[in-house]
């Protein structure tokens, strides 16, 4: 099938991603949005991980899971459930859920739960604060304490909060891009906007708690605080784009630190992986390209959606983290354009002529121009427990998109 051919099909399917809206919906636990989660059930980023164990830091997010379930008394008691294959591991991508960096999601981990228009939900859990963080891998007292406070104390304050609110996420990732951010990489004017809204909220409904001033000050520590609603509402975006026979179309992106996966609409849920790669790294001190674990997680689910390494020339100061130069931006911002099947009327980028973001990754102009999708990520280290050691841009191989457009092809 040319590339041509597939035009007529992706375009209009792309629609939905402007059409969209998407709001936040509740604060709950795990267990309570996914009924499968039990004392030995976890949620994990990627594709399915099959017979591979977990990779480093993802097991010691599990030991932290486990501790933090009461499954395991002792990290070394965690360990060993793990080792014995005594857990049952399933991807969030399948489950409606999204899992940043190693994505694990036990049933007690506070999460949020986005719904869109047309009913369709998905959840995940939140930013963790600045410093050490479960789902980077770490397992210490503190960092299990915090989240026991965020499931305790933050989550049904905000619950009270967002009940029935209608608190529009696509329109404050629509904002924030015209004030330079991305929705992956930076999510800085996104996060000033949320904590507005959901401050005002609080006042609103007359909301007290002797812990409201610690639950302001956590929220505003971290300037990334709604990255986790922004991959989320794109999550949904991506995964409203219809499933139908002969589409190109990826509806998912996502890395288990083995294996990196997408989805195609027009093969419903069958996953095409490859190696996770690497990826250029600007790394925190202390730390050598060698400490870098492959990328992992399901936040490209941004990029699935036209936002983050999609949408990089909206984000200056990410691009100057990232060592790019005018010219690099430009000529990336042109590449991506070239494996997509449709331009935005509703997210646009102020200092690219307002032009509206790339969307629709094609797996047909992948394979025909030789151009793989650039996605953001957080980078871990090698080493269990460590965490994240800095960010980078990854290319990502181009097998998956090849092995896609072949099954299409002979689909037809």
């Amino acid at each position: 099938m040319s590339t041509a051919a597939t035009e007529p099909l992706a375009a209009p399917d792309t629609a939905v991603l402007d059409e969209l809206q998407v709001f936040l919906h509740s604060f709950e636990p795990a267990g309570r949005v996914c009924p499968q989660l039990d004392e030995r059930t976890f949620l994990h980023a990627g594709p399915p991980l099959g017979p591979d164990a977990p990779p480093a830091p993802m097991r010691s997010a599990l030991v932290g899971a486990l501790l933090l379930e009461g499954t395991a008394a002792t990290p070394g008691e965690a360990g060993r459930l793990i080792d014995d294959g005594r857990l049952t591991l399933l991807p969030c991508a399948d489950h409606g859920a999204l899992g940043a960096l190693t994505g694990i999601i036990s049933r007690s981990m506070p999460v949020a739960v986005v719904r869109d228009a047309r009913g369709g939900t998905a959840f995940g859990t939140l930013g963790e604060g600045a410093g050490p963080c479960l789902r980077a891998g770490h397992h210490d007292p503190r960092t299990l304490d915090r989240l026991r406070w965020v499931a305790g104390v933050v989550a049904p304050v905000l619950r009270r909060a967002c009940e029935d609110a209608q608190l529009n996420l696509t329109r404050i990732l629509r904002t924030a891009l015209t004030q330079g951010d991305d929705g992956h990489s930076r999510t800085t004017a996104g996060t000033a906007h949320l904590l507005v809204q959901l401050t005002g909220l609080l006042l609103k409904r007359g909301i007290s708690s002797p812990e409201l001033a610690r639950i302001l000050r956590w929220m505003t520590a971290d300037p990334q605080f709604f990255g986790a609603f922004a991959v989320l509402t794109a999550r949904l975006l991506a995964r409203a784009i219809p499933e139908r026979p002969g589409s190109p179309l990826v509806r998912t992106l996502v890395s288990n630190g083995h294996r990196f996966g997408i989805q195609v609409a027009g093969l419903g849920g069958r996953w095409f992986t490859a190696p996770a790669p690497v990826g250029s790294a600007v790394l925190f001190g202390g730390h050598s390209p060698a400490d870098v674990h492959p990328v992992i997680g399901d936040s490209f689910a941004a990029e699935a959606a036209g936002f983050g390494a999609m949408a990089l020339s909206a984000a200056p100061a990410a691009t100057d983290h990232l060592g790019l130069s005018a010219a690099e931006v430009r000529a990336h911002a042109l590449r991506m354009r070239s494996i997509t099947s449709a331009t935005s009327t509703r997210y646009r980028i102020p200092g690219d002529g307002s032009t509206g973001i790339p969307q629709g990754i094609d797996v047909h102009r992948v394979v025909a121009r030789g151009v793989t999708p650039l996605v953001t990520t957080g980078l871990l280290h090698r080493t269990p427990g460590t965490g994240r050691i800095g960010t980078g841009l990854a290319e990502l191989p181009i097998a998956p998109f090849l092995a896609a457009s072949r099954a299409l092809t002979s689909a037809c």
